[in-house]
């Protein structure tokens, strides 16, 4: 299961120079839980978003640094732009997709 699978998903990501929202989770993870219709209205409305159980593929979760679940990282180009970890808004994560950066804080 583990190197052909992480072989395909990582170079399906290699692959899309696009932008997408990576979303890294368990299925026991209460957080990751309340966190699915968010991610699915983000998919609602067209924007990329792969998700990743980090049991399946621990070498992936590892190679993105992912040390808590869910965590959410935005690639750009085949980098990564922006990060939010733990639960999250939708508008949150729909500006970090769209800007590749995390919303600004200063004028809060």
């Amino acid at each position: 299961m583990g190197m052909l699978q992480l072989g395909l998903l990582t170079s399906i990501i290699a692959s899309n120079p696009g932008d997408y929202l990576l979303v890294f989770e368990t299925p026991d993870c209460p957080h990751c839980q309340a966190m699915q219709a968010t991610v699915k209205r983000l998919r609602d409305v067209g924007l990329p978003v792969q998700s990743i159980n980090v049991e399946q593929f621990p070498d992936l979760a590892q190679q993105h640094q992912v040390r808590r679940v869910p965590s959410f990282v935005m690639i750009r180009n085949g980098r990564e732009t922006a990060r939010s970890v733990g639960r999250s808004s939708f508008s949150k994560l729909r500006q970090i997709m769209q800007t590749g950066r995390p919303p600004d804080r200063s004028n809060s």
